[in-house]
């Protein structure tokens, strides 16, 4: 069946427009090269590609703005709070980062959705404060009036960090999708090429200020809008998977850019089958039966629970041999990252000795150099760091001997131990998958210790080693390691969101289980739901028809379903 990329590619090349002058936008990077192959496949003669481009990317160039990673605003954040020197708030960075993070998401979906920032800053503090009155008159204790006067506080703290971001040429998604709206509504089209013709494609649940940006590209630019539809779930009013679609189909706008939807979903023959399983173990067994008799041209293992990568990537039969990994390996689930986080975990943490002996009790590779439990001292933890992480003495010497304050010097040790365990891996098989996993963990720890010491310096936050090292681990929580693979052909592993555009013949879904799709509702946020509705910022019910939509767009062209659950 002809999918969606194939009819975007056909219908751009029918309009016969000038390449070199197109610009065509897509939600992420993947869907892109789909898109550039299908353009190739589809042109009846060699032709110049139209650039093609992510949403972020284009809405980043119109602003001129970076997004900054969430620990660098962190920082930032935390020297704004700092400088304010708001009465009674005096924090260490981790105090701080506790409700620092929950705040900074909060101004992200604030500035997304064009939420007037002193009207909601004042309901919010009027929400706090009336949380802390009492009926009977009683004054309000100590840590109440703090409490209070946070949230009193926090429109400044917002003016005054974004102010600071925005002078140093960075922000948050939000913030800088906020400033590309009000300049192109200027007449500001501040790009880095040029385009008489513009595309925006596979679009489904759009923030308020990406809305008005393709509403202004369309009234400004004449800019078409591809969007990918079934008349199952847009006309049906109570099916939550068209929730976004219905209001964009209604509005002044946008209603132009939508044609007759198909019926994908019940005209088209399939062959669904929904499977029941005792455990993960099983749904992981079921799946290497099901990759053995695989013949699909293309087939996507979609993962609801991505902690399933490691035993899903260890079912993969040997007969198929193109596998691309969408969703990345993580990295906090590798062996050689427990090591590493035990090892920094001896220096930073205080009483780091026995709460290491504790620990490296029940590691195995530590027993190699004992004779007996009275054994385990600094010198034979030492030995174990070296023989696990096949660290150089020299090396070791100096990371144990590093002062408690000496930060700096810290990260350039584990720097220079992460480049020799490297220069390492690449002597073994280059082969070998964990020979594979362990170069790329490395080559990612030392992007990451790099990125951790430029941070702490630009920012000049004094932490602690303990501090440091939560910090660490917070960066690498979210760290993936690329699995290089087949990117257009056999069997893609990803992520529910990594499917967005894409069509498969043979759809195997896991953990289709309640609390996986949809996610469960486990945001923390300032604002209280009340508020949230009031102000139509995004609630559990929009972000469930957000999956609905992305779960139902799978099946449409799917002609081999399986789904399973546990």
């Amino acid at each position: 069946m002809e999918t969606f990329i194939e009819r975007v590619a056909k219908d751009i090349l029918n309009q016969q427009q000038d390449p070199s002058q197109t610009l065509l936008i897509i939600p992420n990077n993947r869907a892109a090269l789909f898109l550039k192959n299908a353009l190739v496949q589809n042109s009846k003669k060699s032709v110049i590609l139209p650039k093609i481009i992510t949403i972020s990317e284009f809405i980043s160039r119109l602003s001129g703005v970076q997004v900054a990673n969430k620990t660098d605003l962190l920082f930032d954040f935390y020297n704004c709070f700092r400088a304010s020197k708001i009465e009674g708030q005096s924090q260490s960075f981790l105090e701080f980062y506790k409700w620092g993070k929950v705040v900074l998401s909060d101004f992200n979906e604030i500035d997304n959705h064009l939420i007037n920032p002193d009207k909601i800053f004042t309901h919010i503090n009027a929400t706090y404060a009336l949380e802390a009155w009492s009926p009977d008159s009683s004054a309000l204790t100590d840590f109440q009036k703090k409490y209070i006067n946070l949230w009193a506080n926090l429109r400044l703290l917002y003016e005054k960090f974004k102010n600071r971001l925005i002078a140093t040429g960075k922000g948050y998604s939000g913030l800088v999708k906020k400033i590309a709206l009000q300049r192109i509504e200027s007449g500001i089209w501040d790009l880095p090429y040029t385009f008489d013709h513009l595309h925006f494609i596979g679009f489904s649940a759009l923030s308020e200020s990406e809305k008005q940006i393709i509403q202004n590209a369309i009234l400004q630019k004449g800019a078409c809008v591809h969007w990918d539809t079934d008349s199952y779930y847009i006309d049906n009013p109570n099916n939550e998977a068209g929730l976004f679609l219905r209001r964009y189909k209604k509005d002044k706008t946008l209603s132009s850019t939508f044609s007759e939807s198909e019926n994908y979903l019940l005209q088209n023959e399939k062959n669904i089958r929904i499977l029941k399983c005792q455990t993960n173990v099983v749904q992981v067994e079921i799946l290497n039966e099901i990759l053995k008799k695989n013949q699909a041209r293309n087939t996507a293992v979609v993962l609801c629970d991505e902690q399933l990568i490691v035993p899903v990537l260890n079912a993969i039969p040997k007969n198929q041999t193109d596998i691309n990994v969408t969703l990345g390996f993580p990295v906090n689930v590798t062996s050689v990252f427990s090591h590493w986080l035990e090892f920094i975990r001896f220096q930073c943490e205080p009483g780091k000795f026995e709460k290491s002996k504790l620990r490296l009790l029940s590691e195995n590779w530590v027993w190699h150099s004992l004779d007996s439990q009275k054994d385990l001292n600094d010198d034979s933890i030492s030995d174990g760091f070296a023989h696990n992480l096949q660290i150089s003495e020299p090396l070791l010497k100096e990371y144990m001997a590093v002062k408690s304050k000496d930060l700096p010097n810290l990260i350039r040790i584990l720097v220079e131990i992460a480049k020799s365990i490297l220069k390492k891996e690449n002597d073994n098989d280059p082969e070998d998958f964990n020979t594979q996993i362990n170069k790329l963990f490395h080559q990612k720890l030392i992007i990451i210790l790099k990125k951790l010491g430029s941070m702490i310096e630009a920012h000049e936050v004094d932490l602690e080693h303990s501090e440091m090292l939560f910090i660490f681990k917070q960066l690498m929580k979210d760290e993936k390691i690329d699995i290089v693979g087949q990117p257009t052909r056999g069997i893609q592993i990803m992520g529910v969101l990594e499917t967005r555009v894409l069509d498969f013949d043979h759809l195997i879904m896991l953990s289709m289980n309640e609390g996986d799709l949809p996610k469960g509702n486990n945001e923390n946020s300032i604002i209280p739901l009340d508020l949230k509705k009031a102000y139509q910022l995004p609630t559990y019910s929009d972000k469930d028809g957000i999956f609905a939509y992305h779960f139902y767009r799978l099946l449409q062209r799917a002609s081999h379903v399986d789904l399973l659950y546990s």
